[in-house]
């Protein structure tokens, strides 16, 4: 099921706050946290109700061994045998579905073996799951967790504002609120349950405006030039770079646009989610890049890989390999294919070129990269990157990047394709939108959306760190249950049902493929 789909919006989402709010009238805990069991549940196995069984497997048998765990307090080897035999089941599990036939395949190319490749379909958000499965097994180890109940598990778990593309949430922030939360009943005071909706749904507007307007918009002209060339075409530079650029929006606001309709979703409920989405493309360098995009993932990789394997300890030349690692197999985790090793290496030796450039270049030599310049080469990097990401192999991603230094009729004005009506317009006012307005953290910072925990956040933004590209920023005023804001989320609701009504909005989130 599909945030943007009609009947999520208008019949799910209906539906489960009603037996959400009924619950928290009768006051009884357990009672509300089974509504949020059964519907998200539910809200996974609308697409294979048997796949159902594969998310209820892993957690009860992650949960099995955090017990396990637990109970080996006071025997180090038998914990480690535990943690070791969670993380390698996990593992398998994410390996068979997600990475058998990409081995076969691999060992078939390299020794010219014939094995056989199996038709697996890739259940949905197993490599979120599973990561943040292994990341409490790891700390039920620490002796970072204590026991907490089942069903509280299988919340932080299936929660299904975030179980399909995240946010990757830490059971620090969770498991407590689910704890807690529904034994205090003034959290859902009238007042209370006025603010989660109103706030919450302006928020959801929002998100849906970015995915459906935007994002599937931009999508009806980048998948036409993705596709003319995986099928061995060749367009100008021109049209090149309008298809690439288009990706370029559509990635991000697909993301973005999920993000805030998960944090959305979970706040309606009185939940904060952590923010992931914290205007990459207003970032100065591909450090400061990975420090707002997608950042419950940057942060697992930093503190369940990065750091395991030595982090910055051992000396440069080992935290360049430890770094050059963590991308490669981070961009192993969206997808077994060349083109996602590709991705993440990329990405690799960009950080290890700007932490040696921030290290090692005299201070007026960095100045050069100021005003602009450092913006200017971390968006060539991440455009190619996601030429990388979207490509359907190697070569179709070569064909792509050379076309757009010298493709054929290089830097003609006329393109072959026919574009959806308004496409060069929206992508402008994409760019406009990414570059100089107010992400949606700064424009609900006064309604408590979201969770300030310093462990899944970057440090507070300064004001540099507000300020769009090149110093400008369009000012809008923070949210306000208002009449002014009113008609904005009222505006951005009505483009969506006049959208919907039309054409339809059941393009799924980039992000679900993984």
């Amino acid at each position: 099921m599909v945030f943007s789909d009609p009947i999520f919006v208008f019949l799910f989402i209906p539906i489960f706050l009603v037996f959400f709010y009924a619950s928290t009238r009768l006051k009884n805990p357990l009672l509300t946290k089974v509504v949020i069991v059964l519907f998200s549940l539910a809200f996974y196995g609308w697409w294979k109700v048997e796949y159902l069984s594969i998310i209820l497997i892993s957690v009860a048998f992650n949960y099995i061994v955090h017990i396990a765990i637990l109970r080996s307090a006071g025997a180090r080897k038998r914990k480690l045998f535990f943690v070791t035999l969670g993380i390698i089941g996990n593992l398998l599990a994410l390996g068979y579905y997600k990475y058998y036939n990409f081995f076969i395949e691999s060992l078939d190319f390299m020794f010219g073996f014939d094995i056989q490749t199996f038709s697996i379909i890739l259940p949905l958000a197993i490599s979120f799951f599973t990561f943040q499965q292994i990341a409490f097994l790891c700390d039920t180890y620490s002796n970072k967790t204590g026991r907490g109940h089942f069903i509280d598990y299988i919340i932080f778990v299936c929660f299904f504002p975030q179980l399909i593309a995240g946010p990757i949430v830490h059971h620090s922030n969770m498991m407590p609120q689910f704890a807690n939360n529904f034994r205090d009943w003034s959290n859902y005071s009238f007042q209370n349950i006025k603010k989660y909706l109103i706030v919450g749904m302006a928020l959801f507007c929002i998100g849906l405006f970015k995915k459906v307007i935007i994002a599937d918009n931009l999508s009806q002209v980048a998948g036409p030039v993705f596709d003319a060339y995986a099928a061995g075409g060749v367009l100008s530079t021109t049209e090149t770079w309008l298809g690439v650029l288009a990706y370029t929006s559509q990635i991000y606001f697909d993301f973005s646009g999920y993000s805030d309709m998960a944090a959305a979703l979970a706040f309606m409920v009185g939940i904060r989610l952590p923010r992931n989405f914290f205007s990459p493309y207003k970032a100065g360098s591909i450090v400061d890049f990975w420090r707002r995009w997608h950042i419950t993932l940057s942060n697992f990789l930093r503190d369940y890989l990065y750091i395991p394997l030595g982090g910055n300890r051992g000396g440069s030349a080992r935290r360049y390999l430890n770094l050059m690692i963590t991308m490669l197999l981070g961009g192993l985790w969206h997808g077994a294919s060349v083109v996602f090793i590709a991705w993440g290496a990329l990405h690799g030796g960009a950080l290890v070129v700007c932490h040696l450039w921030t290290r090692y270049a005299p201070g007026s030599v960095r100045r050069l990269l100021d005003h602009g310049g450092g913006w200017l080469i971390t968006m060539l990097v991440v455009i190619t990157g996601w030429v990388l990401f979207r490509a359907a192999d190697l070569d179709t991603a070569t064909s792509i990047l050379h076309s757009m230094i010298a493709g054929a009729d290089a830097w003609g004005l006329q393109t072959s394709g026919d574009w959806p009506p308004l496409a060069v317009q929206l992508l402008v006012l994409s760019g406009v939108i990414a570059l100089w307005f107010p992400n949606t953290v700064e424009t609900f910072h006064n309604q408590d959306v979201f969770l300030a925990d310093d462990r899944t956040q970057p440090p507070s933004p300064t004001a540099a760190d507000r300020s769009g590209v090149f110093g400008l920023t369009i000012h809008i005023p923070p949210f306000e249950l208002n009449v002014r804001w009113a008609i904005v989320i009222g505006s951005l609701a009505f483009f969506y049902i006049v959208y919907v009504s039309r054409i339809g909005a059941h393009n799924e989130f980039i992000y679900f493929q993984f």
